[in-house]
């Protein structure tokens, strides 16, 4: 978080906070107007963050050369501050259920049933078996009833990716040109067979083979940008998404278009004061959900109710990135300086 990416601190702040915007509809009963190919605009902020994932994750999968030291990277980037925020949603649960706290903490069904404080800590902090949304008595007389924190459900999306771009990379050799290739194909083979459509469509199911588009195409153009150049790069990107737009794939290409954008306006200068001085992203989308849910019974116009939801969420954010995500980040530094404190110099990588 201490390393500037040009502009994707910015866009993928403003992207947290288009989750924030649509959220702030549907947990306050109010119709939100629909854009092209996102729906939502909740919805085109998640494309954002999973343009930017992909790009950015492919240049540090490939500069450690490391399949472990990326996971491991990964880890203490998503987990930490992932868990605090699932231990704030289970304390804000206990102070606000319309149960007494036994049977809070022990509801029928024991211990670890489906949706129980322990069960909802342990799915939704590890991530591995399915999440919970909802515990007992909480929220239940809501506009959007029982659901504590919605925004967790793409987080096992992002991690399957990291999964699986580590094994292509694996598979890969580690050569940029061989994996942005295959990651060029994969997205082809998913826009040819209609496996991948914007948001708006998206109740289907097919989420994961979306992000995969749009997190591939990021990560195949870094790549190629790593081999041959920015410029030439967003030109080979550039005709894939000519290519679906002229078989009539125009809705999916959109995807492609989004991590163009991304990346040339990563690269536009803007006023140092515009620039986030921390990455608050991450808790901001984290905390924003269970803030909206609490505030949204709260009196005053939906205004009011939304400047309350942004001052505490940027509150809770900044706690999130100085106290959590930042020492686990500088954790990890030091970790990585000691696995590597017996080993001889190579000399410089070329």
């Amino acid at each position: 978080m201490n390393k500037r990416s040009g502009n994707f601190d910015l866009m993928r702040l403003v992207a947290s906070f288009m989750v924030l915007w649509s959220h702030q509809f549907a947990l306050t009963g109010f119709p939100e107007q629909a854009i092209p190919w996102a729906a939502t605009w909740g919805g085109f902020g998640v494309l954002i963050f999973f343009a930017i994932s992909g790009y950015l994750n492919a240049q540090s999968l490939f500069r450690s050369q490391s399949v472990a030291v990326f996971l491991t990277s990964r880890a203490f980037r998503i987990f930490p501050a992932l868990v605090v925020c699932v231990a704030f949603c289970i304390v804000l649960g206990a102070c606000v259920t319309t149960r007494e706290w036994p049977a809070y903490l022990l509801p029928e069904g024991g211990l670890f049933a489906r949706n129980a404080p322990l069960s909802f800590l342990w799915r939704n902090s590890t991530l591995l078996f399915g999440l919970d949304y909802e515990l007992p008595g909480v929220f239940d007389a809501n506009i959007y009833p029982r659901a504590v924190n919605g925004s967790l459900w793409t987080l096992p999306h992002e991690v399957k990716l990291y999964l699986a771009m580590a094994i292509i990379a694996v598979c890969c050799r580690f050569k940029p040109m061989v994996f942005a290739v295959v990651m060029i194909a994969g997205v082809a083979a998913l826009m040819l067979f209609g496996l991948a459509r914007p948001l708006a469509p998206l109740l289907d199911g097919k989420y994961l083979a979306t992000f995969a588009v749009i997190f591939a195409s990021g990560a195949g153009l870094a790549l190629l940008e790593r081999r041959i150049g920015l410029v030439p790069a967003l030109a080979t990107m550039a005709l894939l998404l000519l290519g679906f737009a002229i078989g009539d794939s125009g809705s999916a290409g959109f995807l492609v278009a989004v991590v163009i954008g991304c990346v040339v306006l990563n690269r536009v200068p803007l006023p140092s004061w515009l620039m986030p001085r921390a990455d608050i992203s991450y808790g901001v989308y984290l905390y924003a959900f269970p803030v909206q849910q609490l505030v949204s019974n709260w009196s005053g116009s939906f205004w009011i109710r939304l400047g309350m939801v942004v001052v505490i969420v940027t509150i809770l954010a900044i706690l999130s990135a100085r106290y959590v995500e930042q020492p686990a980040l500088r954790l990890r530094k030091r970790l990585g300086r000691s696995d590597n404190s017996g080993l001889p110099s190579r000399g410089p990588a070329h």
